[in-house]
């Protein structure tokens, strides 16, 4: 029991976000008949999974506010912001008791109460009668059962007796032979059913009655548009007369209409159709698959190694297409490990719709691209840096509707998140089109802070970078949103932790945009081995530009310069920072993009590109920052995966700031 109770606090958890995201819709006034039917039929789910697991406060709420949405639908009510804020709580308490699993807590039963009443005081509620929404129609269902629908612990005869609520019905049943004696098997469905259902309800209404058995079923609802008759009156003997192959469909208008249709060969196409199935699978496994896969990789690596030593032909064939397996196993398995940015998505638009009200201000959010798929791990520690970025958009960036139609704007500021794929990362671009960043005003609280000096000049990159640094905050006083200066400083260190970057482009009285480039997955990437004195060690390639050769002059200092493109290049000998000795008598240089700049970063040799797989360093080595990671070569040998960022910040020459271009 405990197991189905996980299973339901699982998919009413869903449910909820559905339904969450269709109010924050129909709140930005994008109402339509699709979004109102969507809404009715979160709740009519949640509702009968509520009952059938003892959530009966859950069940009584949904069950009131279910009605209000069923008028709705019938178009007898209009779906109010005073309704939407109400199911916008609604969605709140149901969450906190799932999350619970216990509704006889004191305090949720009287927030449960308090939210009844209010529901029960609207207009309509369920102890009205509703006139039906349109005039009586005859629907055609075509019902065959699959394995799955008894292990899912559904009841066929009760869903076909719940129809006789919405309608008068006529039920037909047929069998469903195997093709041979030996297909026989007793767990298998061997009852197919023909339903002829009169009613007032809609097509959207018939069809969720099956809302339970949907995915176990294949179920063809189709409406009867010529039949005017009522089928309670016709003597259900006559269809006896019809053999078992004729379709009821077939019967009803030939004892009805005397004209028979042929539409025997159409019902078959439908039931041939090919039904696609998923399951639900615990992330604890998903996440050992991954490591399997991790060391199948890594395995794979050793025996390409062991095999070249061997010049046996037949071995490599066999080590090469065990690497083509391989890799196509990799990306099975992250296809299967990586989870759309559509899933939190919800947070984003419920929280500014909620700053929208807060702060007296009409925000549009807009989200596109978001069904791009990353990391669980990334997502998971990808939403609270957004969360504040969208938050700052809103609190900082759009201004107040009249400050907008006196700089010619639109009343409502557009707040918005675009996602997009390019090469092995993901690109988010949080934006806005308020008030821009000033960067007088940064720079005047960085003098403050004492983190800038009054008689120095700074370039802008430098003057915006300073909003990153911890405490720092240009708001007049600190509001329940913002003002404490905790929050950008983090922003940075979550991303960086991902792997990712952050950028900034801001334009005064125009809007900002806040970019984020992240690695798609974190356990196995790509990474350009290279030589540092006698030791190897991986640069991630999605920092990698190109390599050139240096002179060895180059390498004598930290740092150095050398013409590059008509440009001064600045060099970082990681020979010096590692404190290793010079082995390579024509050194290189890995051009990596940092800060909008190329950097070169000196090393002895450049070994070649490698798959990695990413392991963690450990406790031990939490005090060694300038290592993201290491990996297992295919010789056994262990190599640390370079943090370039790290090294480049904690190894800048403060008199050169060449990041800012005042390299000579």
């Amino acid at each position: 029991m405990d197991a189905l109770q996980h299973i339901f606090k699982q998919e009413c958890t869903e449910l909820l976000e559905k339904f969450e995201q269709g109010l924050v819709q129909a709140s930005n006034g994008n109402i339509h008949n699709e979004l109102i039917a969507e809404l009715f039929r979160s709740l009519h789910t949640i509702k009968g999974s509520a009952a059938m697991f003892g959530f009966q406060k859950i069940n009584e709420l949904t069950h009131e506010l279910e009605f209000i949405f069923d008028a709705i639908r019938n178009q007898q009510l209009n779906l109010s912001k005073n309704l939407i804020d109400l199911s916008f709580d609604y969605i709140d308490i149901t969450r906190t008791i799932i999350l619970s699993g216990d509704e006889n807590k004191t305090e949720q039963i009287y927030l449960a109460d308090t939210l009844l009443a209010k529901i029960k005081s609207l207009p309509i509620s369920s102890t009205q009668n509703f006139t039906p929404a349109k005039s009586s129609a005859l629907y055609y269902i075509h019902l065959v059962p699959q394995e799955s629908l008894f292990l899912s612990g559904n009841n066929l005869l009760y869903v076909l007796e719940d129809l006789l609520t919405v309608g008068n019905t006529v039920c037909k049943a047929f069998l469903l032979m195997p093709a041979d004696i030996d297909s026989f098997a007793f767990n298998r469905p061997l009852v197919g059913f023909e339903i002829l259902l009169q009613t007032h309800a809609s097509l959207e209404k018939v069809h969720e009655q099956f809302i339970f058995i949907q995915d176990h079923c294949q179920i063809q609802v189709e409406e009867i548009p010529s039949y005017t008759g009522n089928i309670s009156s016709i003597d259900t003997k006559h269809f006896s007369d019809y053999s078992a192959s004729t379709s009821l469909r077939n019967a009803i208008y030939t004892i009805a209409t005397h004209n028979i249709e042929n539409t025997v060969a159409n019902q078959k196409n439908h039931t041939t159709e090919k039904h696609h199935h998923s399951i639900r699978v615990a992330s604890y496994k998903l996440d050992d698959l991954m490591s399997l896969v991790s060391e199948l990789i890594t395995t794979q690596a050793q025996l390409e190694v062991t095999a070249e030593k061997t010049n046996n032909n037949q071995l490599n064939n066999v080590v090469e297409a065990l690497q083509k397996i391989s890799r196509r196993m990799r990306d099975t398995v992250f296809s299967v490990c990586l989870i759309p940015l559509d899933s939190v998505l919800v947070r984003f638009q419920r929280m500014v719709a909620d700053l929208s009200k807060e702060l007296y201000k009409e925000i549009k959010f807009e989200a596109v691209g978001t069904d791009i798929e990353l990391d669980k791990y990334v997502i998971e520690n990808l939403v609270d840096p957004l969360l504040h970025l969208i938050r700052n958009c809103a609190d900082h960036g759009i201004e107040e509707k009249e400050i907008r139609l006196q700089k010619g704007k639109n009343a409502a500021g557009k707040v918005q998140l675009k996602a997009y794929t390019s090469g092995t990362h993901a690109i988010l671009e949080i934006s806005d089109d308020g008030a821009g960043i000033d960067q007088h005003k940064i720079l005047h609280k960085a003098i403050q802070l004492g983190l800038a000096n009054e008689n120095e000049t700074y370039q802008e990159e430098e003057i915006i970078h300073f909003i990153f640094h911890p405490g720092f905050s240009t708001a007049q006083t600190v509001t329940a949103v913002s003002g404490r200066g905790v929050g950008m400083d983090v922003v940075k260190k979550n991303i960086e932790k991902l792997k990712g970057t952050i950028k900034i482009n801001t334009t005064l009285h125009k809007g900002s945009v806040f970019t984020i480039k992240l690695p798609l997955t974190l356990s196995i990437t790509e990474g350009l081995l290279v030589k540092i004195g006698n030791s190897l060690y991986v640069i991630p390639l999605e920092h990698v530009v190109k390599c050139i050769t240096l002179s060895t002059e180059n390498i004598q200092k930290t740092w150095s310069y050398t013409e590059y493109t008509n440009t001064q290049l600045p060099i970082l000998a990681l020979q010096k920072v590692f404190y290793a000795k010079q082995t390579g008598a024509y050194p290189k240089a890995v051009l990596v993009e940092y800060q909008n700049q190329l950097v070169g970063l000196a090393v002895d040799e450049v070994v070649g590109e490698h798959q990695i797989v990413l392991k963690s360093l450990g406790e031990f080595y939490k005090n060694s920052p300038e290592y993201g990671g290491a990996t297992i070569l295919g010789n056994g040998q262990v190599s640390l995966v370079i943090d370039v960022a790290h090294i480049i910040e904690n190894n800048i020459n403060p008199e050169t700031k060449f990041m800012y271009g005042n390299t000579k």
